[in-house]
């Protein structure tokens, strides 16, 4: 069934990713406000729209998807652009679009440091101001709109992703030097889905018609040893350890959210890596 759908943020791996996954059976339109779009397709079925324009538009859309978000880096926080873009947009667009099937990205960082598995029913306790930004946009979504599906998010790798997270800092390092180094002993678990599972959930949830908050999380928390050691069976390389890493380690269980959805990661690490490291070289 062809649908007019929405999607809110265009400077995304995501973004371009869903545009390309639903473009030929459905009407896509995408926001964006920075001074470019950030996907470039082109397509009788995809139009472009600045969110000034959007937010005083009469555009009528079957399914919202928000993908718009600030995400302080290295804990640098610019409070006011933290609430303008993930709490008072949000407001705004849960508003104008109330009407439509809302889908909300929002993150794991809503959790604090937990030993046991993290649900969909784990109480919430974000770890820092961005956490606290985007439950509160939750809560927003849950207030203003009749229909509804949040997502709560791990980290997204995947072919075309930018170089400032943990997997592509340490292949373009694997790549560049022969070598990758981790702080402590590698034991920290990270969580990661890959763009095209993380799409194919989405798409799933467009025929889900219960307002739900849902786990969009890899089936398996991997350690920073073993993604190294998955990264070196590809490419040979020394792996250093060196200092502490205090940082936390997080392990979900999201069997509600694959029944409810019917839905199964079809990229495990490995896969995705391999896949990342063969884009890499040719860019090198």
């Amino acid at each position: 069934m062809a649908r007019n759908i929405l999607i809110i943020g265009s400077n995304s791996l995501v973004s371009s990713f869903l545009v390309r996954r639903l473009i030929e059976s459905n009407e896509v339109s995408i926001a964006y406000s920075s001074e470019f779009c950030g996907v470039n397709v082109y397509h009788s079925n995809f139009k472009k729209i600045r969110l000034d324009d959007l937010l005083t538009s009469e555009n009528i859309y079957d399914i919202v998807i928000i993908l718009s978000a600030y995400i302080p880096s290295e804990n640098v926080y610019e409070i006011r652009k933290l609430f303008t873009t993930n709490v008072s947009l949000i407001e705004a667009i849960s508003i104008k679009f109330r009407e439509s099937k809302i889908i909300f990205f929002s993150t794991v960082s809503v959790y604090s440091s937990l030993k046991e598995k993290i649900t969909e029913t784990t109480s919430t306790n974000p770890i820092n101001e961005y956490g606290l930004s985007k439950l509160w946009g939750e809560r927003i979504i849950q207030r203003n709109c009749k229909s509804y599906t949040i997502f709560r998010i791990s980290s997204i790798i995947g072919v075309g992703m930018k170089s400032n997270t943990f997997i592509p800092l340490i292949i373009d390092k694997a790549l560049k030097d022969k070598k990758i180094i981790l702080f402590g002993n590698g034991s920290r678990l990270q969580n990661y889905i890959d763009v095209f599972d993380l799409c194919n959930l989405v798409e799933r949830s467009f025929c889900y018609d219960k307002n739900d908050l849902l786990l969009a999380v890899g089936e398996v928390s991997y350690s920073n040893r073993q993604v190294a050691e998955t990264i070196k069976s590809i490419i040979p390389v020394d792996i250093e350890y060196k200092g502490t890493d205090n940082s936390i380690s997080h392990e979900y269980d999201s069997n509600y959210t694959n029944r409810v959805l019917n839905f199964y990661c079809k990229k495990n690490i490995e896969t995705s890596i391999k896949e990342i490291i063969q884009w890499k070289k040719k860019l090198y």
